[in-house]
């Protein structure tokens, strides 16, 4: 990471309220120094634009799973 980095967050949570996870999720990366851009979307989201989406697709093919529930 450099200074001019961020963090990029694709969190896929079904069920979930994605307006109100973002802003939690928001509200805790707050005073950390480093920019955020978070995104929550569903599995069923995830499965259907997993090739094309310019959010997804990137995501799936570059980025690193923090953290997987059972």
């Amino acid at each position: 990471m450099t200074r001019r980095s961020d963090v990029d967050l694709l969190i896929v949570a079904d069920g979930a309220d994605a307006l109100e996870l973002m802003s939690r999720i928001y509200g805790r990366w707050r005073g950390v120094g480093v920019a955020v851009d978070a995104r929550v979307v569903s599995a069923a989201d995830v499965a259907r634009y997993h090739g094309s989406h310019a959010l997804i697709r990137p995501a799936l093919r570059e980025g690193r799973t923090v953290y997987e529930s059972a």
